[in-house]
């Protein structure tokens, strides 16, 4: 996934604010999902976003093993959840504007 963002000079979404969380949920459903990856992945005993942002924010709606299920998904009617990487949803890639 992050490859895929990687290519496009990008990477997961992360979320720092609940207006951002919007943003990113109202976009996941006018692409007709309910569900979407984030940047956001557990590693050593604590979340981290994939493009080093600090981890400010918390919108969990459930939260599963994070040992088990270390990656981190939105949800477009609740907060986010997180899964197995492996599992196959589609992906937000999120560019910074002062790259470009």
């Amino acid at each position: 996934m992050d490859d895929h963002c990687n290519s496009l000079g990008a990477h997961l979404a992360s979320v720092s604010s609940p207006r951002e969380y919007s943003f990113l949920q109202q976009m996941t459903k006018t692409a007709g999902q309910s569900t979407a990856w984030l940047g956001g992945f557990y590693l050593q005993g604590r979340w981290l976003w994939i493009n080093n942002e600090g981890f400010y924010y918390s919108n969990w709606y459930s939260q599963s093993s994070s040992v088990s299920y270390p990656c981190m998904f939105l949800r477009t009617t609740y907060g986010w959840g997180n899964s197995q990487c492996t599992s196959a949803l589609r992906f937000i890639c999120s560019k910074s504007p002062f790259s470009c």
